[in-house]
């Protein structure tokens, strides 16, 4: 049985044996209240109508099952991709809100349709403004893309405005053509008639054309032309039809397409977090979520054909057809000529940091440590060493020509001396005698990383142990200290002579068109020449996964993370296994991405992320029924911390003060004073049942001290302990949509002196639904209910049980993730307690709050005049 589900069963177990010890408990007055009293003022300013929204520290209090939902406990969150956006080619996670969690990003993606974000809710190819009445459309291109040279800007708006027509251009000019050729010769409002197209066309690039009157002059030609002549009604429609086309304002709404930024389809995309760069054929853009900027020739970029980026530590690097620069976060800078950077062709770029950088140009690898750029490695040379030796080290696919190319490339770097002409070469003589100069034992000498690269690099990354990771459309390439190794493939020696074909037949199930890619992928890493392979020759050929086409490589946590088509692969100290990463492992997985040690992953269908529980310490203190004593008070912490794969703990601590008291004798007479105070501490447990449905627990232990002596001829002092339990449930329908149970303080009666006059603990029964009526990125609106029964007092009847039933409600208003409005009403029948409830609260960037709730006087309400304030802090 999966362990969610042995939760789950668990659970409801336990719900129910605590349901059922309730239901016969006997009618008798309950003790320690201070148990039911709300520590937050963040749920008091909504009426106490929390049991259903949990999520933040005081869950200890409401509903333990918030410590299993986020923001505490790591769960992962879906986008799904629509249709029109597939093939996802790449993302990239921008910070878009107030916030430190996934949700505070956009995700910024090259798909099928361009470029495009995923806001949270929807997906979006374009930027909608509102416009006001003096706006223009240059005025509101210029401002979004930041563009002040007229030539590109010029360009821009032709892109925006063909994108917010109904026609384009070419169709408009076409109607014209079409309506001027059929006018009768003797048509004496011609010049009208073109005036009026000219007029249209002139406001194409404008966006003032009521494109619904043009759609309906259009129709108009068309139904005069069934008969193949306009009569001089029908082109005064059409005429008229143009005349009211053209507005006097811009529309209230204009599309800027993320597109008519790049001159053809973006080639790459990258992430430092706070800032995008996307790459072009045409150049880089940079977009920070407010505005872009356009990097070319002339700012520091190579050139303009944007192959590959790579984010290393706080810098983007960026590599082209013609060498690599770096963006720092503000501008491009050109990697100095005194580092010897590398001007060819960069296929890929990846590293650890500023000072540890790797890239594949013109198939060689080079390495950069922060002052220069280096195609060769340190290798210190051991007794009867030879170019051979060390080309066998450090070939890659094994094979004698690579060998070959590697000795005569380590070769070439020695210091052989010059023959003088310069077509001679050099004499095997003079090359033996500077091998003999360069190979002594316990030299130290720079050779070469590789040979050759056999395919496409897509990906590089530094992992653990500081070895070299390549991902390649061959799979994995892997070099430490050792050399290189493939750890998707094997090699095998053929027993007898085959062919290519036959060897291929070894791996089983593939499609005729992956039988045919595999052997040519046998051909290329084994250097074969033919299709027949003699007996005895040792090939290479596939073993696992590892072996697939890699898209993204690099390392996360304690794991490196390789995307194939095959899967999500992961290598730990324990080997090569498939990603149980919310099933990526046995799906082809297109991409990844991590910033700021958060991790998304992308599939052909979606994008899914697991966000980082978060730790909370939430303190509050506030004076009790003021209008009744002026010192009681009650304080409470809590404090939240999420583990891995054991769920979310919780750990609270409540103190009652009820002030100090007089004691006195029989007789009156005044003996002293003591303190009288109630206390409390809890441990509290959440994790996620299902992906819906959350479950938590609360175990606390009481203890009471209401005097130090019993009263007149009692025995002992009024102190008593005891332990109790919550038991919480909550269940997301969707993602506005929340329902939660709680049943609390489930335990043994309490007695103080004598043990046969027990007291029930305060055992409630809440159940409360909670919507999200308002979700947009400015504004947020909660909306909360719940009902509350005490389980301490049952057989009343119904009437009188149905009287027990204390209702809350409430709300929360958001503006900016940066102050929120809270109010609420609480009507206990039985009580006679009907009160409204106000709060605000202020929060930084999703990191601290603090709320205050004010419940007003209202008639002989003991609640009346209470001021509540508590803080939160998430780290």
């Amino acid at each position: 049985m999966k362990k969610p589900h042995v939760y789950a069963l668990v659970w409801t177990t336990l719900t129910l044996i605590a349901l059922v010890t309730s239901s016969f408990a006997d009618i008798s007055n309950e003790a320690v209240l201070y148990l039911r009293i709300n520590p937050s003022a963040r749920a008091a300013g909504m009426g106490n109508a929390f049991v259903a929204i949990a999520n933040d520290a005081s869950a200890t209090h409401f509903n333990p099952a918030g410590l299993g939902a986020d923001p505490f406990a790591s769960t992962w969150i879906e986008m799904r991709v629509p249709d029109e956006y597939r093939p996802l080619k790449a993302f990239a996670p921008l910070k878009a809100r107030g916030g430190t969690g996934q949700g505070s990003y956009d995700i910024w993606a090259i798909t099928g349709k361009g470029l495009a974000r995923y806001d949270g809710r929807k997906w979006h190819s374009g930027e909608v403004l509102s416009t006001r009445t003096d706006d223009t459309i240059e005025k509101l291109v210029s401002k979004y893309f930041g563009e002040t040279d007229q030539v590109r800007l010029d360009s821009l708006i032709a892109r925006v405005a063909s994108a917010n027509s109904k026609m384009s251009l070419a169709d408009l000019q076409k109607f014209r053509d079409g309506v001027l050729a059929t006018l009768p010769a003797d048509y004496k409002e011609r010049s009208a008639v073109e005036v009026g197209f000219d007029s249209l066309i002139s406001a194409y690039p404008l966006c003032r054309i009521n494109w619904d009157r043009v759609i309906q002059a259009r129709q108009a030609y068309t139904d005069g032309m069934k008969d193949s002549t306009l009569s001089e009604r029908e082109i005064d429609r059409i005429t008229v039809g143009l005349e009211q086309a053209i507005t006097r304002f811009v529309p209230e709404t204009i599309t800027l397409p993320y597109n008519v930024n790049f001159e053809g389809e973006p080639t790459s995309l990258a992430s430092t977090g706070d800032a995008i760069v996307v790459g072009t054929a045409s150049g880089a853009i940079r977009y920070n979520g407010k505005n872009w900027q356009g990097f070319g020739v002339n700012s520091g970029l190579p050139s303009s054909n944007v192959l590959c980026l790579a984010p290393v530590g706080a810098s983007i690097f960026i590599g082209t057809d013609k060498g690599l620069c770096r963006f720092n976060g503000l501008t491009v800078e050109a990697m100095p000529a005194q580092t010897n950077p590398p001007t060819g062709v960069v296929s890929a770029i990846g590293g650890e940091n500023n000072l540890n950088v790797f890239a594949v140009v013109d198939n060689d690898l080079y390495h950069f440590d922060g002052t220069t750029w280096s195609n060769t490695m340190p290798y210190q040379v051991v007794l009867d060493d030879t170019p051979e030796k060390v080309a066998a080290k450090f070939s890659i696919y094994g094979t004698a020509a690579e060998q070959t190319l590697y000795r005569n490339k380590l070769v070439k770097s020695f210091d052989i001396p010059s023959t003088g002409d310069s077509g001679a070469v050099a004499s095997d003589s003079t090359v033996n005698a500077a091998i003999a100069v360069n190979m002594k034992a316990g030299s130290l000498l720079m050779v070469p990383y590789l040979a050759e690269i056999k395919g496409q690099v897509s990906s590089i990354a530094v992992g653990l142990g500081k070895t070299v990771w390549l991902g390649t459309s061959n799979g994995v390439l892997v070099l430490d200290r050792s050399g290189w190794s493939m750890p998707g493939y094997r090699d095998t020696v053929t027993a007898a002579e085959m062919t290519v074909q036959q060897v291929a037949e070894w791996r089983k199930n593939l499609t005729a068109d992956e039988a045919a890619a595999y052997q040519a992928q046998l051909k290329q890493l084994n250097d074969l020449t033919t299709d027949n392979i003699p007996q005895g020759t040792k090939i290479r050929i596939w073993r696992n996964p590892a072996a697939a086409p890699v898209h993204n490589i690099g390392q996360f946590e304690q794991a490196m993370l390789v995307s194939t088509d095959a899967g999500l692969l992961e290598y730990t100290a324990k080997g090569w296994e498939r990603s149980d990463k919310k099933n990526f492992g046995s799906a082809p997985s297109a991409d990844f991405s991590q910033v700021k040690g958060s991790l998304w992953l992308a599939g052909n269908n979606e994008i899914v992320t697991r966000s980082a529980g978060r730790k909370e310490v939430l303190p509050s203190y506030f004076k009790w029924l003021p209008e009744l004593a002026s010192d009681l008070y009650y304080t409470y912490v809590a404090t939240v911390f999420p583990t891995q794969n054991l769920g979310t703990f919780g750990f609270s601590f409540k103190y009652m003060s009820y002030g100090n008291l007089e004691r006195t004798d029989e007789t009156g007479k005044k003996l002293g004073e003591f303190l009288a105070y109630d206390m409390s501490a809890a441990v509290s447990w959440g994790a996620s049942l299902t992906n819906k449905l959350k479950g938590g627990i609360t175990g606390k232990f009481i203890y009471s001290h209401l005097s130090d002596v019993g009263a007149g001829a009692e025995k002992g002092g009024g102190t008593a302990s005891d332990f109790a339990l919550d038991f919480g449930l909550l269940y997301f329908v969707n993602s506005r949509l929340n329902f939660g149970m709680a049943l609390t303080n489930i335990g043994p009666k309490i007695f103080y002196i004598d043990a046969g006059q027990p007291d029930d603990l305060p055992r409630n029964l809440a159940f409360g639904v909670a919507y999200k009526a308002i979700n947009g990125e400015y504004l947020k609106l909660t909306v909360s209910t719940e009902a509350n029964k005490t389980m301490a007092k049952l057989g009343d009847g119904l009437s009188t049980e149905l009287k027990q039933v204390v209702l809350n409600t409430g709300a929360e208003m958001t503006y900016l993730d940066l102050i929120s409005f809270r109010g609420g009403y609480i009507y206990d029948q039985e009580g006679d307690v009907k009160v409204g409830t106000l709060g605000v609260g202020l929060a930084y960037k999703g990191m601290a709050r603090i709320d205050f709730a004010y419940v007003p006087s209202q008639g002989n309400s003991p609640l009346g005049n209470t001021l509540l304030s508590s803080a939160s802090f998430r780290f």
